[in-house]
């Protein structure tokens, strides 16, 4: 007779409803935490993008620029030096001359502005170089022939700049800084053979209003340009152009401080090349509040003095986060490779 042996259970227990309920509320919270630290971490990523974006027109300008005054000429040389001008009198010794021109400083405003008033409160820049610029088809392998060039600013209405190609419902409306590139083709430059319009300035200031200007950058709202010595050449390097204005020309004026020996037919050896500009969504804040008038952002005020460039450009950008305007500065110094600057007569 067989007997009988119960056979052992192994009781395996399960989830009650209550602990089924309690772990999906905590994976729903988790997951719902992880996509919120996702969604943040790609609004930042786009944001950051889209800044870079903006201002990658800006930098590319801003690199264009540096190359290209990097490559200003004069061609200084040694000459006659005549009373009052007068090639007809007998000279009274040599002084170092030129036929090209290099001016930079304050574009409108005080006692000698670079073009005149009605450009924006910020610095202009207009000297040679050997770009090879020009029209002609036939003309190959030139490509050192000399061109007029300079960097300004204008505030125009960029409805009334809306190129034809673009649709009327395309939304280019209100006024915008823009940062300009003046280019005189080789063909056309007059520089040695009416020098007068390079004494006067009218080579560059008739060409812009001639239309060889083209837009380089939007949203570009100061541009400051600050010549400087070589260290220890004088007591304080910006003494070559305390108000940031050196003109190879300014000792044929009078009365003006700026027009001392120092900048006669020389190149300034050093650049400190600033921009500061406005992300897209700032700059249209900005035309909504100004309209046609030039903005006031403290530019009136501020470098006129080149000692004083570091606190200047704080109390600017204290005057753009004041307006909750979001900007990024560019700047650099550049170095003039054909400059031969020396301080002759010494001052």
């Amino acid at each position: 007779m067989r007997k009988f042996v119960p056979q052992s259970r192994s009781v395996q227990a399960g989830f009650s409803l209550l602990e089924m309920l309690l772990a999906l509320t905590l994976f729903s919270v988790v997951m719902g935490l992880l996509f919120s630290v996702l969604q943040n971490s790609q609004k930042a990523w786009g944001h950051a993008s889209s800044q870079l974006e903006q201002f990658e027109e800006a930098r590319g300008a801003f690199e264009t620029i540096s190359r290209r005054l990097t490559d200003a000429v004069l061609n200084p040389y040694w000459g006659y030096e005549f009373p009052d001008g007068d090639t007809s009198k007998t000279p009274i010794g040599f002084s170092r001359q030129s036929e090209l021109h290099f001016v930079c400083g304050p574009a409108s405003g005080g006692a000698s502005p670079v073009i005149d008033s009605d450009f924006p409160p910020s610095h202009a820049i207009f000297f040679h170089g050997p770009f090879g610029v020009n029209n002609q088809t036939d003309w190959v392998g030139f490509t050192t022939l000399l061109n007029g060039w300079g960097y300004y600013l204008d505030y125009v209405d960029i409805g009334k700049e809306r190129p034809g190609f673009l649709p009327e419902t395309f939304n280019t409306t209100g006024f915008r800084f823009r940062l300009m590139e003046l280019r005189i083709p080789s063909e056309e430059l007059s520089t040695y053979k009416f020098p007068e319009t390079v004494k006067s300035g009218d080579w560059y200031k008739e060409a812009i209003k001639d239309g060889k200007s083209s837009f380089l950058a939007g949203n570009v709202v100061a541009m400051i340009i600050t010549p400087e010595a070589s260290d220890g050449a004088l007591s304080h390097p910006t003494d070559i152009a305390p108000e940031y204005h050196y003109d190879t020309l300014a000792f044929l004026g009078s009365g003006k401080s700026y027009a001392v020996q120092r900048s006669r037919h020389q190149l300034p050896p050093l650049l400190r090349f600033t921009m500061v500009v406005l992300d897209e969504a700032s700059a249209i804040k900005l035309s909504e509040q100004s309209g046609s008038a030039f903005p006031d952002l403290g530019l009136d005020e501020l470098f006129v003095d080149a000692k004083k460039y570091t606190s200047d450009l704080t109390e600017f950008e204290n005057q753009l986060i004041k307006k909750e305007l979001k900007y990024r500065i560019f700047s650099t110094m550049i170095r003039l490779r054909n400059a031969r600057w020396s301080e002759d007569p010494p001052l």
